[in-house]
């Protein structure tokens, strides 16, 4: 078992990194076309599902970063078992 340190800056880099991918979907989006940013985590330990979720939610306090339509996170960290969570709804607060 692994206990993940805390991470107090954790939502400040993602907000760094997640606003400089999409605004490189901004054109497309313009155009009309819808825009998804996938982000790939492959520790369990150290990256779940709802620690991300949370970090958006700090980062990007009004919803999806601009540009992005959807927001998806890939958990490769059992490759028999890949999972594919859709965070728009999660950071927005409508958990499903």
């Amino acid at each position: 078992m692994r206990i993940a340190p805390p991470d107090d800056n954790l939502a400040e880099r993602l907000g760094i990194l997640l606003n400089r991918k999409a605004a490189k979907l901004k054109p497309y989006r313009s155009e009309g076309k819808t825009t998804v940013l996938l982000v790939e985590s492959g520790d369990i330990a150290l990256m779940n599902v709802q620690k991300f979720a949370n970090a958006l939610r700090e980062a990007f306090p009004t919803g999806l970063p601009d540009g992005v339509d959807e927001l998806w996170h890939a958990d490769t960290s059992v490759p028999a078992a890949l999972e594919f969570w859709d965070l728009g709804p999660m950071i927005l607060g409508n958990q499903h």
